[in-house]
């Protein structure tokens, strides 16, 4: 009777299956599938007027699924490269995965979610991407008592170490400067303004928004 097969040691498999041309371009087709999709949907909800001006909307999004698929494949690529080739069966497909994952959120994020912002603002008047920023922004009321609050703190930092007037710390003179700086803005009424005017105040007001202390 002939001596049973040694059952193999799949811890050290270091490497994956190359997949043949057939199912590499049959999962490459079925990528560029999902990314299409993906766009269409974000896009149809996100920004339906910008998607009824398009000449072709088939082909834009055949293209952008196509651009984002590829771009994807190239990063894993490059990535799994690096990959150290040690690592047990387990272990590496666990990495493959990371960077997989990794490598769609910043192609996606690249060619999908930030053309749609921009094509969101770019489809606004001025005066309602104005608006839009100003939503973002703290409530005028909700600002005025942070003013006193942060008055306050001062005050009795001032209070507590017996000094002569009170003063800021640089947190609290960053925090002042940027609700100074904001309730101006927020204030402004876009109906009463020119759109470049508008245009430069919204700019301003998301500048702030993304920078707040």
């Amino acid at each position: 009777m002939p001596p049973a097969s040694p059952v193999p040691d799949w811890s050290q498999v270091a490497y994956l299956p190359i997949p043949s041309v057939w199912e590499k371009t049959m999962v490459d087709e079925a990528e560029t599938s999902r990314y299409v999709m993906l766009a269409r949907r974000e896009w149809s909800e996100q920004a339906p007027s910008v998607v009824d001006q398009l000449e072709d909307p088939q082909a834009f999004f055949q293209d952008l699924g196509m651009r984002a698929a590829t771009r994807i494949g190239q990063m894993c690529e490059q990535m799994n490269a690096q990959v150290p080739q040690n690592l047990s069966y387990l272990e590496r497909v666990g990495q493959l995965k990371a960077i997989r994952k990794q490598a769609e959120e910043l192609v996606l994020q690249e060619l999908i979610y930030e053309p749609l912002e921009q094509a969101q603002r770019s489809s606004q008047n001025p005066g309602e991407q104005l608006e839009e920023v100003q939503a973002q922004a703290p409530h005028p009321r909700d600002l005025a008592m942070d003013l006193v609050t942060l008055r306050h703190e001062a005050e009795d930092i001032a209070e507590e170490e017996g000094l002569p007037q009170v003063s800021y710390d640089p947190d609290q003179q960053a925090r002042l400067d940027w609700m100074l700086q904001v309730r101006p803005l927020i204030g402004l009424d876009p109906s009463q303004m020119s759109e470049q005017a508008a245009n430069e105040a919204a700019a301003q007001l998301r500048t702030l928004l993304a920078n707040r202390p």
